[in-house]
């Protein structure tokens, strides 16, 4: 079975380049091909509406060269003009590029069985072409799981609209996905401020993407090495039961 990922936005996109290193030095995932090709490729697809962002999250990981979607002006953090887009000419094609390139990833799997969609709930890429695109995905393939892994933002966040755009990707999540997976912005921030004294983004992408590997790699064991209790508040993943 195989799995196919589609990053989004710049969030999702650097995530996306952390949790790839990290899986493409796993021997399991190279020997199993569920998220890489017999060939040596990921099975993804990287989108965003400027090129910069993309194309240097996409820089030494072993992707197909169309699996590169982007456009030449971002979104705004709005989420009406990310899930509409912008109608002018070479502007109207991501929606349409997207859902090609990803046609064809499945095409290429033995045995497809669900779409992994990685983003945020805030930028105006992530929260509505994230939306969009998992609309299109379970329109398309509505017997296939569809699972979302976002972000969400910290309580002080810079755009005035990250409230705004959480709430209306949320909704568009339980009406479309199978499963989301929350990261919260602040937990992880908070996580690595007691280990070091100055946090990047890198380290926070790192961080958000190691623990996605705890969550789709396969493993020998289950047996944690402390047994600590772990509040109900704390848990990440949840399933949206319509």
């Amino acid at each position: 079975m195989s799995a196919v990922f589609l990053h989004v936005g710049q969030c999702g996109n650097q995530i996306g380049k952390a949790f790839w290193k990290k899986t493409s030095q796993d021997k399991a995932v190279h020997e199993g091909h569920t998220f890489i090709h017999p060939d040596g490729k990921h099975r993804s697809v990287h989108v965003d509406s400027e090129p910069k962002v993309v194309q240097k999250a996409c820089k030494g990981l072993k992707i197909r060269d169309g699996s590169i979607v982007s456009g030449k002006r971002g979104r705004g953090t709005n989420w009406a003009l990310g899930y509409h887009g912008l109608m002018k000419s070479g502007e109207d094609h991501i929606l349409e590029d997207t859902a090609n390139q990803v046609r064809k990833e499945i095409e290429r799997c033995d045995m497809y069985s669900g779409c992994i969609v990685m983003h945020s709930l805030t930028g105006g890429t992530g929260s509505g072409l994230g939306s969009r695109l998992c609309e299109a995905m379970r329109e398309e393939y509505p017997m296939k799981h569809l699972i979302s892994c976002t972000v969400a933002p910290c309580l002080t966040g810079e755009s005035p609209l990250q409230n705004y755009n959480a709430l209306l990707t949320l909704s568009y999540l339980q009406r479309n996905t199978d499963c989301v997976v929350l990261t919260y912005n602040d937990d992880v921030l908070g996580k690595l401020q007691r280990k070091m004294e100055s946090v990047s983004f890198d380290a926070m992408n790192t961080s958000i993407a190691s623990a996605l590997c705890g969550v789709f790699l396969p493993t020998d064991t289950m047996t944690p090495k402390r047994l600590d209790y772990i509040p109900l508040h704390k848990v990440t993943m949840f399933l949206l039961i319509p």
